[in-house]
């Protein structure tokens, strides 16, 4: 990219006729659904369920007032997410792979928008670093798995944002334009809040431009941030008082947030540049700010930043500027800011790297074309790189895909690849408990408590395993050990009950059955079980009242209904 104060690319930008912008566009969404074409075989994942499937909101139209209105009707306040996912469960229903094309087409889409912002530019390589976000594989979770329809929604509007307001000064309705950006960037913030750094990168790239940022630009800009830093501090909010980022273990030392930070950000540039192994949970990092050597991870960075920025005139701001692109929008993902799954699992994850990989993706591609053009004189031999780097991508993002085909293959894959991974064990686990598998369920969960601060669901989850396994006493610890970490745990405090029963201790099964109840009134299963210990104790009225809840609750209960009609009839 060029220093000069009009940039001026060493190669003239390609036609942009419209036969030529349409035939690139529809070349980015085939090579992007190639590339991604089995994860549309894909099932639902971890967390789609608080998303999707088990997503009441996601029902009906009280559902989606909800989802606009409503803090904490879901998870996350990114209402546009969930009215899209809305939208499909009412059209498709909960088959996945409309969800999955849907994530695949608005990724190729992002992609797409990106090169007319970079063309809009004049970038060298603006179509090759299109093509290398579409393809590259550190992409795939965000694309692959259902729950990140954060990321390829908030990116089709970031970009659209920023496209309209790169062309707000060469438009006769400026004004227009302006209210269409804002209203971009808007949607944007409602997919997700990441995107708040957008009016920071459009003053970079002034900045690169024309060497200066204007009183102009910084008006224009000032309601975008006022915007950005308002849905930042909700998000921020809900991740500590919804999601649960909150509490002694999100309290952090400031030099452990800038040693996580240093390494966070070098972590990610070394996957843009060598993807593998890429890990659907990574394992933790050893932080101990006392070690003087660990801070070399900040001020390395640092110190990158520095000489880019010191070198700007001899190698111009190209550099300098898709840098700071990258720092400040993976900046909230860092470790500065409490975010549940960065502290409770893994303080990096390839999806909060999406946005923030076009600064070095721009930076690769403009590099390398024009290296090549120098190196061919702008022959069509300057292509073959770009072509073998691409195909290179594409095969390792079509084999990524492979990882998030079902939820046997994405814990299989995380385990082999981080064995410290505590929640893998636990979710692993879980799904050989539902498969029936309980010997190898219990010894997955007692994997899982070993490696992770203990859990009320790790440990509920194995006493539920040892007591199918008939390990009666095991499994009442168990439970007992969930319900100390726990204590409103309707399903624990009536697996407990159920345990009680189990061992002919109907008494003490009275009192965690009862607590269940009050938890939850409408627990058929927890009634059925407080009614088999009343009746094992002589109470015949209490225990026919309670089948009778129990058939209310669940209708189909032919167990219950009789127990109560015999009851009933008994002198």
């Amino acid at each position: 990219m060029s220093r000069q104060r009009t940039v001026k690319p060493s190669v003239t930008p390609p036609a942009t006729s419209d036969s030529v912008v349409w035939i690139g566009v529809a070349l980015l969404f085939v090579v992007t659904i190639m590339a991604y074409a089995p994860s549309l075989r894909g099932d639902f994942l971890w967390d789609d369920d608080d998303y999707v499937t088990n997503n009441p909101t996601l029902n009906d139209a009280q559902g989606l007032y909800r989802i606009w209105f409503e803090f904490g009707a879901t998870r996350q306040f990114y209402p546009l997410v969930y009215t899209t996912f809305w939208i499909e469960k009412h059209v498709w229903g909960l088959n996945p792979i409309g969800f999955h094309v849907v994530n695949v087409l608005l990724h190729a889409a992002g992609a797409a928008l990106l090169w007319r912002v970079l063309a809009a530019l004049k970038v060298p390589g603006a179509f090759l670093a299109a093509v290398l976000f579409s393809l590259h594989p550190l992409h795939v979770e965000s694309v692959a798995w259902i729950t990140e329809r954060k990321n390829v929604l908030s990116g089709v509007f970031y970009f659209a944002a920023a496209l309209a307001y790169l062309q707000i000064n060469n438009s006769r309705h400026s004004t227009r334009q302006y209210i269409v950006s804002m209203a971009l960037f808007v949607c944007a913030l409602l997919s997700k809040s990441v995107t708040c750094t957008l009016p920071a990168a459009l003053l970079l790239v002034q900045w690169w431009r024309h060497g200066r940022i204007s009183k102009l630009d910084i008006a224009r800009l000032a309601p975008f941030f006022a915007l950005g830093v308002a849905l930042g501090l909700t998000t921020a909010w809900m991740e500590n008082t919804h999601v649960g980022a909150g509490g002694p273990e999100w309290q952090r030392p400031i030099a452990v947030r800038l040693i996580t930070a240093g390494r966070a950000f070098w972590f990610y540039l070394e996957k843009f540049v060598w993807p593998n192994p890429l890990i659907f949970v990574y394992p933790k990092w050893s932080i101990d700010s006392a070690t003087a050597l660990q801070f070399l991870f900040p001020f390395t960075a640092l110190g990158l930043v520095a000489a880019l920025f010191a070198l700007r005139r001899r190698i111009g701001r190209g550099p300098i500027v898709a840098m700071l692109l990258y720092a400040g929008t993976i900046l909230p993902a860092l470790g500065f800011f409490n975010v549940y799954y960065a502290i409770r699992y893994s303080p990096v994850a390839d999806h909060f790297a999406y946005l923030a990989s076009v600064g070095p993706i721009v930076l690769v591609a403009a590099g390398l074309m024009r290296f090549m053009n120098r190196q061919t004189q702008g022959s069509r031999v300057a292509v073959v790189p770009g072509v073998v780097i691409c195909i290179v991508l594409a095969t390792l993002t079509w084999r990524q895909c492979g990882i998030y085909q079902n939820l046997e293959t994405l814990w299989a894959d995380t385990i082999r690849k981080n064995p410290s991974a505590g929640i893998a064990y636990l979710n692993l686990g879980s799904l050989r408990l539902k498969q029936g598998r309980n010997a190898e369920a219990v010894s997955l969960f007692k994997r899982s408590i070993e490696l992770e601060p203990p859990t009320a669901i790790a440990h509920f989850n194995l006493g539920t395993a040892l007591l199918n396994e008939n390990h009666v006493d095991d499994a009442i610890e168990n439970f007992r050990s969930a319900l100390r970490l726990q204590a409103d745990y309707p399903k624990c405090l009536a697996n407990l009950g159920n345990a009680y029963l189990t061992k002919g201790r109907a008494a003490d099964a009275v009192e965690p059955l009862r607590r269940a109840i009050e938890l939850k009134p409408d627990y058929a299963l927890a009634h059925q079980n407080l009614a088999t210990a009343y009746e094992q104790l002589g109470r015949r009225v209490e225990a026919e009242r309670h089948y009778r809840e129990a058939v209310r609750f669940n209708p189909t209960d032919r167990a219950s209904q009789m127990s109560a009609e015999r009851l009933k009839r008994r002198p």
